[in-house]
């Protein structure tokens, strides 16, 4: 069984992904990671300068539908990878996974990747108005009738603490077992 975890930049698909995986004993694979090793750079937005923003989402897609066919895995996905037909159909298609949406508010997103010094340095701005609350409201009224509809459990990390968050998941994911 693969755990998928879902949401927009800056909820914890990573930080929690990666304890999920140790308490699970299962890999961890982040997409944006694996994605930026496909191209051998080291951020998103340098596969945006030097190929474009369409190529960095081909790779992001074939990632996603690799990885997810797989098992035994903690998948974080890229926030925006759910908005992509192929990728969306694969998530929804695997019977070998729990999906997750982790829920957060716009302005705690806009606190965390604020407050995150690597942050601005390694993604891309998505708009002329960067990463503010506004746009990040706009961002998840788009995505969040997705995360929702594609999650089989939804968690709300607004104020949760990590522990607690992967103590829920690993629960969760020992009773879809």
């Amino acid at each position: 069984m693969n755990v998928v975890l879902m949401g927009y930049r800056g909820c914890g698909k990573s930080t929690i992904g990666r304890a999920l995986a140790d308490r699970l004993g299962l890999a961890f694979i982040d997409v944006d990671d694996e994605v930026c090793r496909r191209f051998n750079l080291p951020t998103i937005s340098a596969i945006f300068q030097a190929h474009s923003e369409a190529a960095f989402r081909e790779a992001e897609t074939n990632v996603v539908v690799e990885l997810v066919g797989g098992d035994g895995r903690v998948i974080a996905l890229g926030g925006g990878s759910v908005m992509h037909t192929e990728s969306r159909r694969t998530i929804e298609a695997t019977t070998q996974a729990m999906r997750v949406y982790l829920k957060c508010t716009a302005e705690e997103l806009f606190r965390r990747t604020q407050t995150d010094p690597k942050f601005s340095k390694t993604r891309p701005q998505q708009s002329k108005l960067g990463g503010s609350v506004e746009r990040i409201t706009e961002m998840l009224a788009q995505r969040e009738p997705v995360y929702t509809a594609l999650a089989d459990v939804t968690i709300d990390v607004t104020d949760c603490p990590i522990d607690q968050a992967v103590e829920t998941l690993a629960e969760q994911a020992g009773a879809n077992q």
